[in-house]
């Protein structure tokens, strides 16, 4: 008889490829900076490419962005793993789908994958269950208290 996937189980590879996906990003994308960090020193040293300083400056933020989003796709495979964050799961997964690198290439399979798993009733079950529950502890809101019961009997009216 085979046994059924559990949750755990079913999110652990797509989440291991988000953040091999968000971990290459973060190497491609500081390799990208420390290029473009040795074009700006060229261009301060070189009056005639001095102009080119903004468009360095440009490509320097774009650098920057592109290695935060794969930190947050990195941090969104660990919280997958965890069963913890489900929409910042789903984030991950659909920012590591967007072509912007050659990381897109091993991110477009493992988002998607990831997605797929995601979308499972059973998968979002466990991710609710364990932000209630995390350790075993009951971290759901307390019960309102209970309406005061009618006077009963022959209390005195005012």
């Amino acid at each position: 008889m085979a046994m059924e996937p559990t949750p755990s189980s079913r999110v652990n590879v797509p989440a291991i490829g988000l953040m091999v996906t968000g971990g290459l990003g973060i190497l491609t994308g500081l390799g990208w900076l420390a290029i473009l960090a040795i074009g700006g020193v060229a261009a301060l040293a070189d009056q005639d490419a001095a102009d080119a300083l903004g468009g360095i400056g440009v490509l320097v933020a774009l650098g920057v962005v592109g290695v935060l989003v794969s930190a947050f796709v990195t941090y969104a495979g660990l919280q997958m793993r965890a069963l913890q964050g489900w929409g910042v799961s789903m984030a991950g997964a659909i920012l590591a789908m967007i072509p912007c690198g050659p990381c897109c290439l091993v991110g477009l399979p493992f988002g998607i994958w990831a997605i797929l798993v995601l979308i499972d009733e059973e998968v979002k079950r466990a991710f609710g269950a364990r932000a209630e529950t995390p350790n075993g502890a009951d971290l759901s809101p307390p019960s309102p208290p209970s309406p005061p019961s009618p006077p009963t009997g022959d209390a005195p009216r005012l």
